[in-house]
């Protein structure tokens, strides 16, 4: 559906022109499996003659599928291309369904990028660094307020592709099926009922207060 909401914003453009849709996946296993890329561009309706390529560099995924589309252009390989990341969260959990990693990862004291996870990243960051955790909550709290206003004022709509959701909830007792559809039509990231003290409470993803 994303994909076919961004070629719909270009509507004097041949679909056909499409070289290829560069799609970064941190973790493409289970519901964003094999090559999710070439599963999108087709299950989105463009031809068959769109290929897929899937980019894994963890958080950095998109990014690079987006320098990886433009150097194609940069050198004359492609006209068109598709640049994209996608990732569920809550469909496939972190490090995926059953990870099973060399040992070897873990015997030497750098492993960056590799046995080094995003909260051990954020202690050391913040150790090295000497950014305190009350500068962190106040920049957290800032970016919430500044993306809320954002979103009231409309900033975001041309980047967003309303979608219908439609949620099933079964009676065991009775059999019946009552549905429930509701529109998502805004990022769900920003929370209005953020504060200093909500952040604070945090303790499970509060990176080490510097000294």
């Amino acid at each position: 559906m994303i994909l076919k909401a961004a070629v719909a914003q270009v509507p004097n453009l041949d679909p056909k022109l499409i070289e290829d849709a560069i799609v970064g996946c941190a973790i493409p296993e289970a519901q964003q499996g094999l090559n999710v890329a070439r599963i999108g561009a087709l299950l989105s309706g463009l031809p068959n003659t769109v290929g897929g390529i899937t980019v894994n560099r963890f958080c950095a995924s998109g990014v690079s599928a987006v320098a990886m589309a433009a150097d194609r252009i940069r050198v004359g390989e492609s006209d068109v291309m598709i640049a994209a990341g996608v990732e569920s969260m809550s469909m496939v959990p972190m490090m995926g369904n059953s990870p099973s990693m060399s040992p070897d990862i873990f015997t030497r004291d750098e492993n960056v990028g590799i046995a080094y996870g995003m909260g051990l990243t954020a202690e050391k960051v913040a150790q090295q660094w000497k950014v305190s955790r009350e500068d962190q909550d106040a920049f957290s709290l800032a970016s919430h307020q500044k993306a809320i206003a954002a979103q009231q004022a409309g900033e975001f709509n041309d980047e967003i592709t309303p979608i219908e959701i439609v949620e099933k909830f079964p009676n065991l007792a009775s059999g019946e099926v009552s549905i429930k559809t509701r529109t998502i039509s805004l990022d769900e990231g920003p929370r209005p009922e953020t504060s200093l003290e909500a952040l604070a409470s945090c303790a499970r993803c509060s990176p080490t207060r510097a000294a």
